[in-house]
């Protein structure tokens, strides 16, 4: 590790963000942290977002700034982690925020640990900023494993739950960068769970995988954000679930988690077909491009309704 490294590296994809960005960008110039870089990537943002951007970089120059075409946001986290230089990375949302002590202490607990990737609680907040609840990572793998604050455990210590314990989502963690980088892990080209095959790679090659329940991040769930918007992008879903099955494949472990990733991939086409435009070229892709066991539980759930995935979550299917 190059001496004059920074301690975090944080990368925002950062596209019409301009409502929100400022606040983002203040929780990272208030961190206790401060050795530390801001990777601002600017992916053909058409609103005020650069000029806010190159506002924040004249006061601190920790932020740096990328600029690309619209790329999407897989592609946009890529770039932004081949610009890093710190010891470890984070990522933010431009919509959402740290608290002050966040990469403070994560940092420290990492370090400490020698955590491949540390992984902590967050907060949901509406458009307001107010708290909805907080997620505890403790609580969603409590069914097969008992996490503990300070914690170090690996995903055999979750299974049964890897797919939706700690999340397939990328900004409640904390990544080393030398192992993001041993294991070429990356974002998938998608604009619709591009961070899954990021976050499940990590959570299979991490030896040593740290826990923080304390929430250091707020999620900011509003009606606008890419989750909840309605357009035939999200027909991508198929692209991060051909990225998760080859992950599954290079790590030898296709065949053990296919139960589990089964479900995972009938929750979320339960989820994404009501997020596209397109009902009837979602139902061709996705005969087209999931397996003949996988069609047939989400022919089965539409038949027998939701109870069914309580049944499939953490539970052995038939072959």
């Amino acid at each position: 590790m190059n001496i004059n490294s920074p301690k975090v590296s944080v990368i925002l994809p950062i596209y019409n963000q301009e409502k929100f960005l400022q606040k983002a960008l203040d929780s990272l110039s208030g961190q206790t942290l401060t050795d530390t870089e801001y990777i601002c990537v600017n992916d053909g943002s058409t609103d005020n977002s650069l000029r806010i951007m190159n506002e924040h970089a004249k006061k601190d120059p920790r932020f740096k700034i990328i600029n690309q075409p619209n790329l999407g946001t897989g592609r946009t986290r890529n770039n932004g982690i081949k610009h890093a230089t710190g010891e470890y990375i984070a990522f933010l949302d431009p919509d959402d925020w740290f608290e002050p002590e966040a990469l403070s202490s994560l940092y420290k607990r990492a370090n400490e640990q020698n955590c491949d990737m540390l992984v902590f609680d967050y907060n949901v907040v509406d458009e307001a900023g107010n708290l909805i609840k907080t997620r505890s990572m403790a609580e969603k793998t409590k069914s097969v494993s008992t996490l503990t604050d300070g914690a170090i455990f690996n995903w055999r210590d979750i299974q049964g739950r890897i797919f939706g314990g700690i999340g397939l989502i990328s900004c409640n963690k904390l990544y080393r960068r030398e192992f993001i980088n041993a294991h070429n892990l990356h974002f998938a080209n998608c604009s619709f769970a591009e961070d899954n095959p990021f976050v499940l790679g990590s959570t299979l090659y991490a030896q040593r995988i740290g826990y923080s329940a304390t929430p250091y991040y707020n999620y900011r769930s509003h009606n606008n954000s890419a989750v909840h918007t309605v357009n035939d992008r999200n027909l991508c879903i198929f692209k991060a679930f051909d990225a998760l099955k080859q992950i599954l494949r290079e790590c030898g472990l296709l065949e053990e988690l296919s139960n589990e990733f089964d479900t995972y991939v009938v929750k979320r086409c339960n989820t994404a077909i009501k997020r596209v435009e397109s009902k009837d070229t979602f139902e061709k892709v996705r005969h087209q491009r999931l397996s003949i066991r996988q069609n047939q539980i989400v022919d089965n759930l539409r038949e027998t309704g939701p109870t069914l995935l309580s049944i499939l979550d953490g539970l052995k299917l038939k072959k």
